[in-house]
């Protein structure tokens, strides 16, 4: 029986200098690629 994972995901948008553009906080069941797809929509 597999635990569920608890806390936050933190996709992070930057550009060529570091700078921050966008930030999408998730609950960290949610999987990699629902985060990215979450970060480009907005």
């Amino acid at each position: 029986m597999a635990s569920k994972p608890k806390g936050r995901k933190r996709h992070i948008l930057v550009d060529t200098l570091s700078l921050i553009l966008t930030v999408v906080v998730t609950a960290a069941n949610v999987g990699d690629r629902a985060g990215l797809k979450q970060l480009l929509r907005g």
